[in-house]
């Protein structure tokens, strides 16, 4: 049997082992008699599918490894994302309902209604109509019609359900009141619009609604637990049961904060109503610009159970809901309000006992924000994220924690994105994805930091010493996965000035870390200078030492071409220096070290100057005036020993690298450095210095002069 069948075989869905295994032994008869030695054979095929199986097991395995964690690590970041999304929603969704709220309760909400009487009467109207719309469908509710509050927020027909078995038991109808939650049942008649039989009412506050998996016929289910039992219920639909959980969850909380607005009314109208009092008392025993009370009538007035200090025992239990309630914001007022009124007490056992209460609210309020501010919307929330609970922590007196905090959040988040970035071959992307990263974490603290902690100065230090710490990480990075591998020159200019390029814009707001970057980059880029500059002038010399001042042959007339494009891009015109057309024009009369050293001469002018810190400049100044100096010196040499072709071509040569190339170079070195085009010639000083037998190249063809500004 050949493998290709066997492994269909053994794959077959109704594969039976001793069926098999007594075929095979028959089919073998005639070829063995040897019952045992067929076994083995049979034997050592099973093995040989066997390790087959596990080596394309394992195949599989490694090619699709790289994938699951590709997909694992899109999962997780998707799943940051979904939460603080939902984060952000449910923070959002509270916030407006507070404003709704708030627009109808502050401000004198008492006032505001008798003032616009027209406009509460069609709500009032429809909650009327609501219950009464009620009482005309359910019998034995009309004891509900005395609360003139109570109003209709959702109703459906629901089905009970067995609390065991989860079988539909009989159908009801439902309605979910803004103060609890009837439950009617049918009443059955042939005509006439549907009835139903008032069951129970649940209170709100002592209810909840769980979701229930869909298991077997029950679907869309839900479970109602009342203290001491619990009910399901399944409904028609999955967008009826989202209803029902959603409408009963806003209705608590909708209470919840109803509730919590009522008793912060009442405080504030006990206060009010003592501060209404309090004025003829202190004009009388105070008159100058005082606004408190004697100690003993101040001590007096909180130990003699006044309502002020019914407000004082209460504040302590507010603050806890509020803080139950993640209202962090009214917890803040709150606490400070009750500061400013112990401030105005003496020093009684009430006034301590509460002063004691409050310094304690006031230590778990800091650090349940300071735990939020630590849990800021996983890592993927940016800088703003963290702005309402450095507010509070700020407000609180703890700027400090709250910079070290936010600070800390910030580190985080930059360490976890920099573990997403890849090690891509091209360290130019590589530097792009990290600086992105790094520069704009360290862009958008630096602003949010100007906004937060503005009126703290003391905090400006730690930014500083945060950011230190930070750019150390990201050097390191740098030096490790791009200098260290040894890339061209060009791509070393380009990261260094791409690095102190984000610096400068870190330093207009403020946070200049350009020293820190030029102290840890120094020697690195001092050992990139050195190992560059270097190889290019042996390379140089080698050239000048096999020069024979014959002209460069380019073999082809496309060659030619090709390689006149080229010095083109570069800024060179090397129309006036081809052979004539009588002669071979694949042929420059220049020799092949002068159109070399012209690649070398360009890429040096460009890219040492983008690395030339502070401690460096003397060293990227000598480098450029030795590899020029072993030029000049070449072409000084050719037009005294040269003759015949010889001289012509040494004199074409001179004309090209002092005429034209020179201009360029030192026009692009000097202005790359930071100096004006014709403040420093280092070039031009030191062929009149040195090599006064060129200096006619330079005088001749100065018009080559404006390339450089190419």
């Amino acid at each position: 049997m050949s493998a290709n069948r066997l492994e269909e075989a053994l794959s077959a869905e109704n594969f039976d082992v001793p069926k098999y295994i007594k075929g095979s032994l028959e089919a073998n008869t005639n070829k063995s008699h040897n019952e045992v030695q067929r076994l083995q054979e049979l034997r050592g095929k099973m093995q040989g599918v066997a390790n087959e199986s596990s080596k394309a097991m394992k195949k599989n395995v490694f090619s699709n490894y790289k994938q699951f964690i590709e997909t694992a690590k899109e999962i997780t970041h998707l799943e940051g994302e979904m939460y603080q999304l939902s984060h952000l929603l449910s923070e959002q969704k509270t916030l407006i309902e507070q404003m709704m709220d708030m627009s109808f309760i502050s401000g004198g909400g008492v006032n505001r209604t008798r003032s616009k009487p027209l406009s509460t009467a069609p709500v009032e109207n429809k909650d009327k109509k609501s219950i009464q719309a009620l009482l005309e469908k359910i019998e034995g509710i009309s004891h509900l019609s005395d609360n003139s509050d109570r109003h209709v927020l959702f109703e459906s027909d629901l089905f009970e359900l067995h609390s065991e078995t989860l079988q539909p038991l009989r159908n009801m109808h439902a309605i979910l009141l803004n103060d609890g939650l009837m439950l009617t049942s049918w009443v059955a008649q042939r005509i006439g619009a549907p009835r139903y039989k008032f069951e129970s009412l649940f209170q709100l506050e002592n209810m909840a609604a769980v979701n229930v998996k869909d298991a077997g016929d029950a679907t869309f289910a839900f479970k109602l637990l009342v203290f001491p039992e619990h009910k399901y219920f399944g409904c028609d639909s999955l967008r009826t049961k989202r209803q029902w959980l959603d409408s009963i969850e806003a209705a608590k909380r909708q209470m919840i904060q109803e509730s919590s607005l009522v008793r912060q009314a009442t405080i504030r109208n006990k206060r009010a109503s003592i501060s209404l009092v309090s004025p003829p008392q202190l004009s009388s025993n105070r008159p100058q610009k005082t606004t408190t009370l004697p100690d003993g009538q101040r001590n007096s007035g909180l130990e003699n159970g006044s309502a002020e200090s019914e407000w004082l025992r209460e504040l302590p239990d507010e603050l806890d809901v509020c803080i139950a309630q993640r209202d962090f914001e009214s917890a803040v007022e709150l606490l400070f309000e009750g500061r400013d009124h112990l401030a105005e007490c003496g020093e009684g056992p009430t006034v301590r006992q509460v002063r004691e209460k409050l310094a304690q609210k006031e230590r778990q309020l800091v650090e349940v924000v300071g735990k939020e501010l630590r849990n800021t919307g996983s890592l993927q929330g940016g800088p703003k994220a963290a702005r309402k609970a450095i507010t509070l922590l700020i407000r609180l007196g703890k700027s400090s924690q709250a910079c070290d905090l936010y600070l800390k959040s910030r580190s985080a988040a930059m360490k976890q994105s920099i573990k997403e970035v890849r090690i891509a071959e091209d360290p130019l992307s590589y530097l792009r994805h990290l600086s992105r990263i790094v520069f704009g974490t360290l862009l958008d603290v630096a602003r949010e930091f100007t906004k937060l902690f503005a009126g703290n100065p003391g905090c400006c230090s730690v930014l500083l010493f945060w950011g230190s710490g930070e750019i150390k990480t990201f050097v390191h990075l740098v030096l490790r996965h791009i200098f260290e591998p040894g890339p061209s020159l060009s791509v070393l200019g380009q990261c260094v000035s791409s690095i102190f390029d984000h610096c400068a814009e870190l330093a207009e707001l403020g946070l200049d870390l350009t020293f820190e970057v030029d102290k840890l980059m120094t020697p690195a880029v001092k050992k990139a200078i050195d190992v560059n500059c270097r190889n290019f002038i042996d390379a140089t010399r080698a050239r000048i030492t096999e020069d024979k001042w014959k002209p460069y042959n380019l073999q082809s007339e496309a060659n030619l071409n090709r390689f006149m494009e080229e010095m083109s891009d570069l800024g060179l015109r090397l129309d006036a220096f081809v052979c004539e057309d009588g002669e071979d024009r694949c042929r420059l009369w220049v020799t092949s070290s002068s159109c070399h050293f012209a690649r070398i001469a360009i890429a040096v002018s460009k890219d040492v100057p983008a690395m030339r810190l502070a401690d460096l400049r003397s060293k990227c100044d000598n480098y450029l005036l030795e590899l020029w100096q072993l030029m000049f010196q070449h072409l000084t040499d050719g037009l005294a020993a040269a003759s015949g072709q010889a001289k012509r071509v040494a004199d074409r040569s001179v004309a090209l690298i002092v005429g034209q190339l020179m201009p360029i170079c030192e026009v692009g070195y000097v202005t790359s450095a930071g100096f004006e085009a014709g403040v420093w010639t280092p070039l031009t000083d030191l062929i009149a210095a040195k090599y006064p037998a060129l200096m006619s190249y330079v005088t001749a063809d100065r018009q080559f002069e404006s390339i450089g500004d190419v």
